[in-house]
Formats: C-alpha cells, structure tokens, sequence
C-alpha cells in the first residue's frame, strides 16, 4: 500500500474495515473500477493531519468528536459502482462511544498506548507507523482502515511459505523415519544375498584361520552336526584339535523365507589331508541350514554327502528370498511333516507330483540330480528299496514357509540304520508346500 501512487492501481477491490472488536459501528462494501473513478469516503484532512500530529508529538491523546463522515455522502448519485440505495444504512449500526480504545482497535491509533488483546504493550512510535495507511495522489484519499488486511494477506503469504517449509519438514522426517525402520527391519532379518555372504565368510576364515576355528565361529550354541553321527556342533566341535587338514568349500545356491529368519545353502565341497596336496582326497556336496539370530546368521544345521571328483567348474551363485503366505510355525510344521510322510513311503511315486521344478537329488556317491524330471527317474532306477524311520529333528521359518526334516533311514532289510537323511520343503507363492532338496547321508 505505501507504494501506490493512484488509487487505480489497486484494481478491482474492495475496502474492508479492520475487524479487531466488536465494537465497529459501519461495515462499508464498496467496488470501484481501475478508470480512477474517486472512491467512496471523505475525511476532513487537514483537521486529522492535525489531530494525528498532536497526538503522535504529544502525549498520545485527543478528545472524542463527531462522525468523520455522514453516512449520505456514502452514496454518489449511482456512481458508486453497483451499491444499491439503503444497502449500506441497511447496515448501520448504533454509533458507540468513542473512546480510546475504539480510536486504537478499529483505526490503529487512539489516545493512549492500548494494544490489541494478546499483543505485549509496544511503544508510542512503534504504534504509529502500523496505524493510518495513505494514499498520495492528484486525487488525494484518506481511507481509515488499520493494516488488518495487509498483515491478513502477509500472514497468508507466510502461512503458505510455512505449511511449505513444515511439509518438507515433515516429508524429510518421514522419510527418515521410514529409512530408520527398514535399516531396523533389515537389522532384524536377513536376506538370500546376506545369507550367500555368510557362507563365503565362513569358507574364507576356514582358509584363512583353520576348519575348528571357522565352525566355532559360525556354529548356533544348539546346531547339529555329524562326526559321523549327530552331535551338538559347538561341542563336537570344540573337542575336535587342531588339524593341518583343509576343508574347502564354495555356496552355489542361497535360498531364505520370506520373513528372512530362516535359510539354507548348498554348494561343493573337498578335503585334502595336508596343504601340499595337489589333489583333494575325498569331494562332495554341503546342505547347511542357517538362522538369523541376534542381527547375523548362524549355523544350526550341517549335513553332505559325497560323489565323484568334478569334471566342470561350479556353478554360478543363485539366491532365492522366497514369497509365500505367512503362516505360524506351529501351525505350519505338522502340515509339512505329513508332506514329507507321504513323500517317503513312496519317493518315487510321490516326488513328481511335491516337488519343485528345480529340486536337488543328492544320492549317495552320485553328483547332484537337479530338476524334477531328472531326479523322479533316479528314484525310479532305484533297486534297493529305503525305508525311512520318522523325523528325529527338523524345524520351521518363523512365517511357516520354509523349513527341514532329518532323520534317519535304512537299506532294505538292515536292521541297523544305514545313514541319515533331510529333506527341505518350502512353500510356493499360493501357499503350497514343495520338496525343495532331498539328500541321503550314508554312515
């Protein structure tokens, strides 16, 4: 407003008074056109020009007077732009008194030092600059309204550049937040990538440290291995000396459920009695199963079997994070044991119709049989019938999608168990239980 220099370049408006009491007697609406046409309003300029000067350079104060205007001179002979006769008396109110407080809380200046309510009590030129805006012009205006619609457009522009600054704000701590979870989320569970690379860190130190040394390191406190038999790793383990022996081995699959606790890897394997061997004595193939505990992955489960010395270079790495329906553990496990029960009286029947696409046959001094088809015509060729007592151990993914049986079996009419196997199932993404690998252990 200090900038105008005509009163036609505010446009198409509207003059509102200032709304800071309830005691404002006259509410004026009036449109005027940017032609310069006068606009409504009349004030006796030099008397307030006077008035204002005593009461800023003086103590603050002048008596209460008549009406600055008459309520008459609002109308112009319809030349007030679309303001009908009577509209304004319409809304004319009962005149209050004037006192110093309606001086200051309608037109922004008044006798004494009185702020608004909820403002602290400011200073008599600090006051003054806030209270009579002025338009200065060849056609000269005095308007009386206090700065109620300027600070209401400025606390709309700074409450839009605020609700701006607050939404980013508010999108950067969300965002963080949501960063902070999943980084949480990632702490609290695991992945097939994460998983491969624990088998690899686990083969290196073995390299690097000693087999004793890298099994301690990786085993569970309540894992399961066998030397020949079933033991508890850590224990077994920890009785076994130190040996020159080196042990050597490479994942080619990783695979975890789908809430990421629970996984298994499998890949070859070879062992050579003194570093200085050029040839490795004995090859085979690994099934470990892991378990995401306290933010990294431990051993809980570690089974192989053998076959011949490899003519090709190993596979490449393949991870697999699973997606299936969530379902309890508990509820889980005896849908799976039954699975694998019908499986066992009858592999060679059953296995085509449980089995994953990709399975993986490990049979006992034979190479890998991977793929549903290959592995149903290797049962099929098998003379030797194999029976198989039920489960010893095994265990469930937290989401019920991904779990192992072990136990152990028996070659035709021994009596005698003639080896160990374990099976693992895993759940398709329609919720399907599926024979993921089948291995058989001989003692």
């Amino acid at each position: 407003m200090r900038d105008l220099e005509h009163a036609a370049d505010l446009g198409e408006s509207e003059v509102v008074p200032d709304f800071q009491n309830d005691h404002l007697p006259l509410f004026i609406r009036q449109t005027f056109d940017r032609r310069g046409q006068l606009l409504l309003a009349f004030v006796e300029g030099g008397k307030l020009r006077l008035e204002m000067r005593r009461a800023v350079e003086g103590d603050g104060s002048f008596a209460a007077s008549a009406a600055f205007f008459a309520a008459q001179a609002i109308e112009r002979g319809g030349a007030d732009g679309g303001v009908k006769k009577g509209a304004v008396f319409d809304r004319m109110l009962a005149a209050p008194k004037a006192d110093e407080g309606f001086l200051h809380n309608v037109f922004g200046f008044g006798a004494a030092v009185r702020p608004a309510p909820g403002e602290e009590k400011k200073g008599r030129a600090e006051l003054s600059e806030t209270g009579l805006p002025i338009v200065f012009a060849a056609r000269s205006l005095h308007f009386f309204f206090t700065s109620f619609r300027l600070r209401r457009r400025q606390m709309q522009l700074l409450s839009n550049d605020v609700k701006t600054f607050l939404s980013l704000v508010c999108s950067l701590v969300l965002f963080s937040g949501a960063a902070s979870l999943a980084a949480e989320d990632a702490a609290k569970t695991g992945n097939a990538k994460s998983l491969a690379a624990a088998e690899t860190a686990f083969a290196q130190e073995a390299l690097a440290k000693g087999t004793r040394t890298a099994f301690l390191h990786a085993l569970s406190d309540n894992s399961t291995v066998f030397l020949p038999g079933p033991l508890n790793g850590k224990k077994a383990w920890e009785a076994k000396p130190e040996s020159k022996a080196v042990l050597q081995w490479q994942p080619v699959l990783a695979a975890t459920s789908t809430t990421g606790d629970f996984g298994y890897t499998t890949g070859p394997w070879s062992f050579k009695n003194d570093p200085a061997d050029t040839v490795a004595a004995t090859h085979g193939q690994f099934v470990s199963i892991w378990r995401w505990e306290n933010g990294k992955w431990k051993l809980c489960f570690d089974l192989g079997s053998e076959n011949p010395a490899p003519t090709a270079p190993a596979p490449e790495l393949q991870l697999a994070d699973n997606h299936a329906p969530n379902e309890a553990a508990e509820d889980a496990q005896p849908v799976m044991r039954a699975h694998d029960g019908r499986y066992a009286a009858d592999r060679a029947g059953q296995l085509a119709g449980c089995a994953e696409d990709n399975i993986r046959l490990y049979l006992p001094k034979q190479f890998p049989i991977i793929g549903a088809t290959a592995a149903s015509a290797a049962l099929q060729k098998e003379t030797v019938p194999v029976k198989f007592s039920a489960p010893t151990g095994g265990e469930v993914s937290r989401g019920g999608d991904l779990g192992y049986v072990w136990g152990e079996y028996h070659n035709g009419a021994a009596t005698e168990a003639s080896g160990y196997y374990m099976r693992i199932w895993r759940k398709d993404r329609a919720g399907e239980w599926k024979l993921a690998l089948d291995l058989s252990h001989p003692r």
